[in-house]
């Protein structure tokens, strides 16, 4: 199986739908939507969707998530805290008493140089105003919709050789980027008793494990 398998419009939407989880904060209006989407998708993986459709039905789902969420990635005093970016995450240790690392600049500049080198630019996005004043280029989930960029632009380019450009740079940036951090990001946000996002933190590490399976050709079917 290649990423042709499945598409690059589904692909596209698969990394936007963990970007919008990630970058915007739970509302009313949007949020049961994504999370529905969300159990569609970690159900291909495990036995995720079971667990997040008891939270969906669980009263005050939105508000109890949107307070988890401001925990989660906004409060480091919570007991809940797991900072959204790469740098912070690599070198995550559990077991200490500050598991998390510091924001690397340097790691910051290369992801920047790829959306610059990509003409993506993350704070232009429909977010949770916050990160588009103060979040660093490597937050996942700008990680993640840059993942939906590069996709959208294969699936609109007709060239063989441009469509080859933009699934290299696919390859490259799950395996120079974002796959490192991600079961951090899992393990994380599990230990840090976060109904909704570890679910989201298992999602998201499956989905791109899977799709640079794809990418690769060495899915299984």
């Amino acid at each position: 199986m290649d990423e042709n398998t499945l598409g690059t419009q589904a692909r596209r939407d698969c990394y936007a739908l963990i970007a919008n989880l990630l970058l915007k904060r739970p509302e009313k209006k949007d949020f049961p939507v994504l999370a529905e989407e969300l159990a569609a998708l970690v159900s291909a993986f495990d036995e995720s969707r079971e667990e997040l459709e008891r939270l969906m039905t669980a009263r005050d789902f939105v508000a109890k998530t949107e307070q988890e969420y401001y925990d989660v990635f906004f409060v480091p005093k919570s007991g809940h805290y797991v900072p959204p970016y790469a740098s912070c995450l690599l070198s995550y240790s559990p077991g200490k008493k500050k598991p998390f690392g510091f924001l690397d600049p340097v790691q910051s500049a290369r992801v920047q140089a790829s959306y610059d080198r990509f003409g993506f630019d993350p704070h232009s996005l429909d977010i949770f105003s916050p990160w588009r004043q103060a979040g660093a280029a490597d937050h996942i989930g700008f990680c993640f919709a840059f993942m939906a960029n590069l996709c959208d632009a294969q699936h609109q380019e007709k060239e063989p050789e441009a469509k080859e450009t933009w699934r290299t740079a696919q390859v490259q940036f799950l395996k120079t980027e974002l796959l490192p951090c991600l079961p951090n990001f899992e393990t994380a946000l599990s230990q840090a008793r976060a109904p909704f996002y570890s679910v989201l933190g298992r999602g998201a590490r499956a989905w791109a494990e899977y799709d640079m399976a794809c990418l690769l050709g060495n899915a299984q079917q």
